[in-house]
């Protein structure tokens, strides 16, 4: 039987129960933060949000119209340079799936417009009392900091959590830089793995 997404603490607790793990495979990295850390950033992610600030007159919404969020969606993937990438159609799906359950699952929205136009958009949800993931962030890419700009607002939504999840860097050498340059806490290896028994029961 074979497994993705698995940490190493999930390999250690599959040993332990006795079944063989035939091979791992190291996948995907989660990039983790410190709320507080992304709340008072440090001085190039700082410079990065202010250079937004500065330059551009903006308006900060935390609703907005579907059919425009989806118009915008179709300009930001005709931005992306890499449009062969494995996780593409799983981020994809999972794009729509969240724009149909905004409300559902309480999560949190913050949308920049420059000139009456949305020009970027960041979505969060609480995963635990200390703990928020940041699930989507879109941005044109020809205004310059407003990725980080984003990223400041939206935290600001969660100031009384402990830290936070940005997701992994999809094999993406661009978005894991990204990651990286914010300074995480933890980064966390998760492998594809292979085992000799059943271990889906390890984990309900």
């Amino acid at each position: 039987m074979s497994a993705s997404m698995v940490s190493k603490e999930d390999i250690q607790k599959i040993k332990d129960s006795g079944i063989e793990v035939s091979w791992e495979n190291p996948t995907e990295t989660e990039f983790i933060y410190s709320t507080q850390n992304l709340l008072n950033p440090t001085k190039g992610y700082k410079n990065k949000i202010k250079r937004f600030e500065n330059n551009y007159e903006y308006t900060i919404l935390k609703k907005y119209d579907k059919e425009k969020i989806l118009s915008f969606y179709n300009l930001w993937e005709g931005q992306k340079e890499d449009l062969n990438n494995i996780f593409a159609k799983e981020s994809n799906d999972f794009f729509f799936y969240c724009l149909n359950n905004l409300e559902k699952y309480n999560i949190k929205q913050i949308y920049v417009e420059v000139d009456e136009k949305l020009v970027g958009f960041v979505w969060g949800v609480k995963h635990s009392s200390d703990k928020w993931v940041s699930i989507h962030i879109k941005s044109d890419y020809q205004y310059r900091g407003l990725n980080r700009f984003l990223n400041h607002e939206i935290t600001k939504e969660f100031a009384d959590t402990k830290i936070v999840s940005l997701g992994t860097g999809c094999q993406d050498e661009g978005l894991i830089q990204n990651k990286k340059e914010l300074g995480p806490i933890e980064e966390k290896q998760y492998y594809y793995v292979a085992t000799t028994g059943k271990i889906r029961k390890l984990f309900v």
